[in-house]
């Protein structure tokens, strides 16, 4: 079984989830919308300016959109329904 978290900071800053794979954390937000913005890294970028590049490995915000495309340069919008595949 994987290893699975949820991550949040005093001041209410939030990751969904957090999957450990290999030693490193993988930042997994959810979101109803199709079209993701930068707002919607906040979490993300809290945890790893937290956890530090060593143990950040990637961020994904899982959405309604039809195809992944890069939010920021390692973090991707993804399609709710691929997510297991990008979790191998």
């Amino acid at each position: 079984m994987v290893p699975l978290w949820f991550w949040r900071t005093v001041q209410g800053t939030e990751v969904d989830l957090l999957v450990e794979h290999g030693g490193r954390l993988i930042a997994i937000e959810t979101k109803f919308t199709e079209n993701p913005d930068h707002s919607a890294l906040k979490g993300i970028k809290a945890l790893k300016r937290f956890y530090g590049e060593a143990l950040f490995e990637k961020g994904y915000i899982a959405c309604r959109t039809q195809s992944p495309f890069p939010l920021d340069k390692d973090v991707e919008a993804l399609p709710v329904s691929h997510i297991d595949q990008y979790l191998e």
